[in-house]
């Protein structure tokens, strides 16, 4: 999805007041953002989420894999080329290739239309387990290895944080199946959950979930989160962030 016609929550970034809580030290985490479309529009729009997190936010690392150069001095740059079958070729890249280009404990993956909000919302405890994601809606279904799942689950892949240990065992495991797996969260976090917590990962309850992000629930408010994801969001989020910030 493009965002053009879209609400661009961060649209008055440069006239919100500044952040005068403590930063939010993350040593162990690297921030990812991933866009592989030759796309300035989506790119200025990463850019200033990219200025936002760096209000009340510090990972070790950002890096970004573009096929465009973020022009930000803070940015790790990695340029890619187009994905050609999105969005498979991303999860394919998301399950093979992510855990080989960091080299932190944790990876915070943040996209153009979901990332971080609220620095208060942060809780260590996200960073015991191995997969934390917003529940998904209730019904939406994906085919893994034949099988066509039901997707409720902890939790989406837009604005999540991931353990590296679990990005190489995703290797290991696809290289193992070969699957057709067109959304890799529901992939990670439905097919192979149960094989990924026999090699000990871990998923965190629904209640700590809600608490990390809100994904796409239309009329569930994003008050509270850690961050959010979802194209629905974004009036609300535009609204949340200029009644607080101006």
């Amino acid at each position: 999805m493009r965002p053009d016609h879209l609400p661009d929550p961060l649209a008055r970034l440069d006239e919100f007041r500044p952040h005068d809580g403590p930063v939010l030290d993350l040593p162990t985490v690297t921030l990812v953002m991933c866009e592989s479309r030759h796309d300035e529009a989506v790119m200025d729009r990463m850019r200033r989420i990219s200025r936002w997190h760096r209000r009340f936010m510090r990972p070790a690392h950002e890096v970004w894999f573009t096929s465009i150069e973020p022009r930000l001095d803070h940015v790790e740059w990695r340029r890619i080329e187009p994905w050609v079958r999105f969005p498979l070729d991303y999860s394919t890249w998301c399950l093979t290739r992510l855990w080989r280009e960091v080299q932190t404990e944790h990876i915070l993956i943040a996209q153009w239309d979901g990332f971080a909000l609220d620095p208060t919302a942060w809780s260590d405890d996200f960073l015991r387990y191995d997969w934390i994601g917003g529940p998904t809606w209730s019904g939406r279904t994906m085919v893994a290895d034949g099988r066509r799942i039901r997707a409720d689950m902890v939790g989406n892949g837009g604005f999540c944080l991931r353990s590296r240990r679990l990005a190489m065992a995703t290797e290991a495991l696809v290289d193992e199946r070969h699957p057709d797996a067109p959304w890799e969260d529901a992939y990670v976090c439905l097919a192979i959950r149960r094989e990924l917590e026999a090699r000990g990962m871990r998923w965190p309850s629904e209640q700590l979930a809600w608490r990390f992000a809100q994904n796409y629930h239309e009329g569930i408010s994003v008050r509270g989160r850690f961050g959010f994801h979802g194209s629905t969001n974004l009036d609300q989020v535009k609204r949340l962030l200029e009644r607080h910030w101006l």
